[in-house]
């Protein structure tokens, strides 16, 4: 039985990945074996591929919450290791985040104003693990029901656009209704616990409303955190170890990692996406260039000749030489002539005509999501 590959230490997903390779390698399972046990489980939702498992054992990505419990569970594990893997999922999750540790946010007895309360709901939903909200809604509960009313009818007692509001700390100060559900939502649901979050919210209800200055950039700071930890999580994907070539089972898992770098590319401020569309499109046009004979590392740098817009549409034009045969590299392997410069004689920027545009706004303009407009070349 192979041992995985496990994340360096220090990764968010280390230590989770390692508990649970050593669960598996105590069981003596392999990963195929242990999918069967989890489809034996009886539950459809801890029904997990061996290739989910695996990931999961690797740590370089964190699983989802129903596949540790899968994963130990199929192990054979105890209630308290089961417990374990889940606390280590929680501040994995923290962790790759990266928003917990810069929010500062006040313990419940330190809750003065609407800004501490709403801070410190923040930090319960991250200390939880950044649950998906339809899973705090669904913790949540529902409102109580009339006899004789159909089971579809149910009212969530934390509505999902609340719940985002709260999250996203979009809201002054929420009712407490609200407040509870989403705290029994996070976890928490000691008494004594919800009595103290009642009482803090008391203190910021009765506090004065009035926004200071200072309270508006600690606004800014906290949209400015959000787009770093997006950020930092496009860094950590991208810098992930490769895993080899595709195999003929990994077609979910591709769509999968598809759907993922489009979430992270439409969390992308402005700025960052234009930075990324760059550098993908120069690599790209590089490689073209480098088949077509003309590389931008050679004597002669290879330019587009134009990038002109027309009803919504960007077209890249490059002037192509017409010359015959004899002009052409010998044949046999003798000498190449050096590239032809393009067609002008000089920078693109000097060459841009009335109506054009430059070539990377044009471009980044064209492939930003949710646009209309194409790019073609």
């Amino acid at each position: 039985m192979r041992a995985v590959r496990t994340a360096p230490v220090g990764s968010p997903g280390a230590a989770l990945g390692s508990m649970l390779e050593n669960l598996r390698q105590q069981a003596q399972l392999t990963f195929a074996d242990l999918a069967e046990r989890t489809a034996a489980l009886g539950d459809p939702a801890l029904a997990v591929s061996a290739a989910t498992l695996k990931r999961a054992a690797g740590g370089h990505t964190l699983p989802k919450e129903t596949t540790v419990v899968a994963y130990v569970r199929g192990c054979g594990a105890t209630p308290q290791q089961e417990h374990n893997a889940l606390q280590l999922r929680k501040r994995a999750r923290a962790k790759d985040r990266g928003i917990l540790r810069q929010l500062h946010a006040p313990g419940v007895h330190s809750i003065r104003t609407r800004q501490d309360f709403t801070a410190a709901l923040a930090a319960v939903y991250e200390d939880a693990g950044a649950p998906p909200l339809r899973t705090v809604q669904l913790r949540a509960g529902t409102v109580a029901q009339p006899d004789g009313v159909p089971s579809e009818c149910e009212v969530f007692l934390l509505p999902l656009g609340t719940l985002c509001r709260i999250v996203n700390r979009k809201v002054k100060l929420p009712a407490w209704n609200h407040c509870e559900a989403f705290l029994r939502g996070c976890g928490i649901t000691g008494q004594r616990t919800l009595q103290q979050w009642k009482q803090a919210w008391s203190r910021a209800s009765t506090a004065p409303a009035t926004a200071t200055a200072a309270q508006e950039l600690h606004e800014e700071e906290w949209n400015a955190l959000r787009r770093r930890a997006a950020l930092r999580r496009l860094l950590r994907m991208t810098a992930a170890p490769a895993s080899g070539p595709a195999s003929p089972d990994q077609g979910p898992a591709v769509r999968a990692d598809d759907q993922r770098w489009r979430r992270l590319i439409e969390l992308l401020p402005p700025t960052a996406f234009e930075e990324v569309v760059v550098r993908g499109v120069q690599t790209y046009l590089t490689s073209e260039a480098a088949r077509n004979g003309k590389s931008t590392n050679g004597l002669t740098p290879w330019q587009p000749d134009m990038a002109v817009v027309h009803d919504g549409r960007y077209t890249v034009f490059e002037a192509k030489s017409a010359s015959g045969r004899n002009d052409g590299p010998q044949a046999g392997g003798g000498s190449v002539r050096a590239p032809r410069a393009p067609v002008g004689g000089s920078g693109p920027s000097a060459r841009v005509q009335q109506g054009s545009v430059p070539l990377m706004p044009a471009l980044t303009a064209a492939y930003r999501p949710r646009r209309s407009t194409t790019a073609t070349s």
